[in-house]
C-alpha cells in the first residue's frame, strides 16, 4: 500500500477488497490482514467505499457463522422443538392445513436473514410448502392460506 496515513491505507485496502470481491477472500488472507480489517472499522462512516465493504463483510461472514451455530441448536433438540410446535400448531402444516407425516420445522424469518430459533420464529410446514417457501421472507410473513404446495 502506497500512502502512509492510516485513513488512506484503510481506503486503499477497502478498494482492494471491493475490486476483488468480498466472497473471494481466502481464510489465510483474513488472518494475515486482520489489522487492516480492524482499521476499516476505525474509519467506519468516513468513506463510502469503506462503509460498502464493511456491509459486504458483515453479510458474507457474520450471518453464515451465526446460521451454522443456530441450526445446531434446533438439530440437537429437534424432537422437543417438534413436539412443542406440533402442540401449538395442531400437528399440521400452518400454511395449507394438511396433517402430514412429512412436517418440517421452518424458520419464518430465515437464520441467514437475521432470524432466531425462538419458538415464535418457528413453524411446521409440510415438505412441499417448505420447499416452495425456501428462504423467502417479508416483514408480514403472511403465508397462511397462500397455496405454496398447490393444495
Amino acid at each position: 500500500m502506497s500512502n502512509d496515513t492510516p485513513f488512506s491505507k484503510a481506503v486503499e485496502f477497502a478498494h482492494h477488497i471491493h475490486m476483488n470481491g468480498v466472497r473471494n477472500i481466502p481464510d489465510f488472507y483474513l488472518r494475515i490482514h486482520a489489522d487492516d480489517f480492524i482499521l476499516l472499522y476505525d474509519y467506519k462512516g468516513k468513506s463510502d467505499v469503506i462503509d460498502d465493504v464493511l456491509v459486504q463483510l458483515e453479510t458474507a461472514f457474520l450471518f453464515p457463522v451465526r446460521t451454522k451455530e443456530y441450526r445446531r441448536q434446533v438439530t440437537r433438540n429437534y424432537g422437543k422443538v417438534f413436539v412443542a410446535l406440533g402442540r401449538r400448531d395442531g400437528f399440521e402444516c400452518v400454511n395449507c392445513g394438511t396433517p402430514s407425516k412429512d412436517l418440517q420445522i421452518d424458520h419464518k424469518r430465515p437464520l441467514a436473514r437475521g432470524g432466531t430459533n425462538d419458538l415464535d420464529n418457528l413453524q411446521l410446514l409440510c415438505r412441499k410448502c417448505n420447499l416452495t417457501k425456501s428462504d423467502r421472507y417479508d416483514d408480514t410473513n403472511d403465508l397462511v392460506g397462500v397455496p405454496l404446495c398447490g393444495q
